[in-house]
């Protein structure tokens, strides 16, 4: 279309006017003057060769030339924008179709855009039977690639290369079960590894020993990377499960890796501590086969750890929470058992810590520093420790002398803690310090003054102060660590306590009952239960501690009767050791009355929880109204008493309405309710001054 419009502009004939009134110049642009220089040129031979006389002729032809050379170059101008426009327009053409092609290619089967192959159950049915035949080390590295690719689909905003493409969940699952079932066998017969653990020290064999390692170092890299990755965004628990399981068979794996491993050992102690009970219950088998075969590098890291999330994970302490916190403390002690000069240095740390607290408290006395004792996290701290001691000091292979000088520390800790805040609003708080102290010398034989703490209840408390308050629901101390006023008012609260005193006093003496010295050890308690039988004036109270002080006497006198027949030194350890382990063998009062004391206690406990199922699973119970006929026979019988009513009237039908009073009335009323006040208030006064 240019060249035609080129030809018009040539052919178009001169008018004689044009002919004067333009020159070259007015056709040159500044810009385009470069492009006429050669033009020029030539107009200026052909005036020398032709002469005058052609001058106009020459002159038109230049001019046709001007025309010519300036339209070629519009032309050029507009080709060349053209030819961009259409690059343009075809470049976005093509991103449009390549954008709606990657889209038809998802959802197609054939052809994708970055050219991955469709994964198909064929190909994984192949895999599988090659899996199970042979040393197939190139199967291994496409099952590697595939499960990448299946974790793109799974696992938000993850960027990896991948080979496959994984369409659906069907797909998916097909990938995972491959990998859980065949994976790991095939592994290790291309490795020749034969079982997992060595025979010599019953320790992991590392997977880097295997014969052909090399070849599979990064193949299984990949692999242990991405199981770990598939762990850490699961949330259905039964899923979840599964992989930690498989996990576990690939501890000799990542062992190999210590940066995969370090991930893996945060992944642990964060499902221990947060996650159901079986995926806590696997995360510590993990935990545990990890600490054994491991450098001490890494059981430090799991030591401190294990400890920082469990004290997180214990600032709450309920009837579903607890059984949880006590299954972290189990855990700690068989996992630091693993260890016990490295737990020594993380108990020491731990516990100076707890004393620093406590020294703070004591020192500033202020609500703060208070607070950073008596709490959930402080007082579970002390059960854990204490709970630790006493299975690690004294085992079968002897006294560990290392963490048996951690026992007074800690001993001084408790009782301070005790002594930090003596009131009744803290007695809960004041028992779990108590039982963690029993625990502790019942078990390492180390004698602690343990019933100073529980007498002095006794000093604190009036027990025949009559209560205020009388509620249903009973208290719990184990789910307590403080009171408020209106249940120290209630008169639960004392019920509740003298039961704990008697578990507490029996739990103590019956460990101490068998001691050749116990009668000289419960001197003091049998004449404070002898003062408190005198003042208390409630019977019940009275019964409990009565029978417990039967009970102390009896054994004294068990004691003192053995005791007059033995005819060794009393200087002599070793035979006060004997006589010991004799009288513990033949079995004291106390001890076979505790015995069955604990299956009644057991028994009554489990009765409180299933009453409780059983008034949550009923009904409430309905009240049932008497038929009009009934109704009709009532009124016949008793006729006397319905005289003023009508027949067909009802006491559902009676009006309560209040009678209208007069101002004298009222007036009245209100001088009666004045003094009803002010002796109420007289009667108060008269209360607060006699207390």
């Amino acid at each position: 279309m240019s060249k035609a419009m080129t030809k018009s502009k040539v052919e178009r004939p001169i008018k004689p006017d044009e002919e004067m009134e333009t020159s070259d110049d007015d056709y040159i642009d500044p810009k385009m003057e470069k492009y006429f220089k050669d033009t020029k040129d030539k107009i200026q031979e052909k005036l020398s060769l032709n002469g005058k006389q052609n001058k106009k002729v020459i002159k038109q032809e230049d001019e046709d030339d001007d025309f010519e050379d300036i339209s070629d170059f519009e032309e050029e101008e507009e080709e060349d924008d053209d030819e961009e426009e259409m690059d343009e327009g075809e470049s976005s053409e093509e991103e449009a179709e390549e954008n709606s092609d990657g889209d038809k290619n998802e959802e197609g089967e054939e052809i994708d855009v970055d050219e991955r192959k469709k994964l198909t159950l064929k190909t994984i049915n192949n895999w599988s039977r090659k899996l199970a035949e042979g040393k197939p080390i190139k199967i291994v590295n496409e099952v590697a690639k595939a499960l990448k690719s299946a974790l793109l689909n799974v696992i938000p905003n993850r960027k990896a290369d991948s080979s496959y493409r994984v369409d659906g969940s069907e797909m998916f699952n097909a990938v995972i079960r491959l990998c859980i079932r065949d994976f790991f066998p095939c592994l290790l017969r291309i490795l020749n590894l034969g079982s997992v653990k060595s025979d010599a020290d019953k320790k992991l064999k590392l997977a880097s020993s295997g014969e052909n390692w090399k070849k599979l170092k990064i193949p299984v890299r990949s692999y242990l990377d991405d199981m770990l990755a598939l762990a850490s965004n699961l949330n259905e628990p039964e899923v979840l499960n599964a992989i930690l399981r498989h996990i576990r068979l690939l501890i000799n794996f990542y062992l190999c890796f210590p940066k995969t491993l370090k991930l893996l050992i945060k992944l642990l102690i964060q499902i221990w501590s947060q996650n159901d009970e079986k995926s806590r219950l696997i995360a510590f088998v993990c935990l545990h086969k990890i600490v054994a075969n491991t450098h001490e590098k890494n059981q430090n890291f799991i030591f401190k750890n294990l400890y920082l999330s469990f004290a997180r994970n214990s600032k709450f302490t309920s009837i579903n929470t607890l059984p949880l916190i006590n299954f972290m403390q189990r855990s700690l002690i068989e996992i630091y058992a693993l260890n016990p000069k490295m737990a020594y240095e993380h108990v020491f740390v731990f516990i100076r810590q707890l004393g620093i607290h406590l020294r703070n408290a004591m020192n500033l006395k202020k609500k703060e520093s208070y607070q950073a004792v008596y709490n959930w996290q402080f007082v579970h701290s002390l059960v854990l420790w204490s709970k630790l001691l006493s299975a690690q000091v004294k085992t079968s292979q002897g006294v560990d002398e290392y963490l048996h000088q951690l026992i007074y520390p800690l001993t001084q800790i408790i009782i301070g803690t005790i002594k930090l805040i003596p009131t009744p609003r803290y007695y809960p708080l004041r028992f779990h310090c108590v039982n963690a102290l029993i625990t502790l010398s019942n078990s390492t034989d180390v004698f602690i003054p343990i019933i100073p703490f529980i007498l002095e209840v006794f000093d604190i408390t009036d027990f025949n102060k009559k209560h205020a308050t009388i509620s249903v629901k009973q208290l719990n101390f184990s789910f307590m660590l403080k009171l408020n006023k209106q249940q120290l008012q209630d008169k639960a609260f004392k019920d509740v306590l003298i039961d704990i005193i008697y578990d507490s006093l029996i739990l103590y003496l019956q460990h101490q009952s068998c001691d050749i010295a116990f009668p000289e050890l419960v001197l003091p308690l049998i004449i404070r239960i002898k003062e408190f039988l005198k003042k208390c004036k409630n019977t019940s109270y009275c019964k409990v501690m009565k029978g417990l002080l039967d009970k102390i006497q009896e054994n004294c006198k068990f004691i003192e009767d053995r005791r007059n027949k033995a005819t060794f030194n009393l200087k002599d350890k070793k035979q006060v050791d004997f006589w010991t382990e004799k009288t513990k063998e033949a079995g004291t009062p106390l001890i076979n009355w505790y015995s069955r004391y604990k299956t009644l206690r057991e028994r009554e406990i489990l009765m409180e929880i299933s009453n409780k199922d059983y008034i949550s699973q009923n009904n409430v119970p309905l009240i049932e109204r008497p038929s009009n006929e009934q109704r009709e026979e009532e009124r016949k019988e008793f006729g006397e008493l319905f005289v003023n009513l009508e027949d067909d009237s009802d006491t559902e039908s009676l009006d309560f309405v209040p009678k209208k009073k007069t101002e004298q009335e009222d007036v009245s009323e209100i001088e009666s309710e004045d003094q009803f006040s002010d002796a109420g208030q007289e009667e108060e006064d008269e209360d607060q001054d006699s207390e």
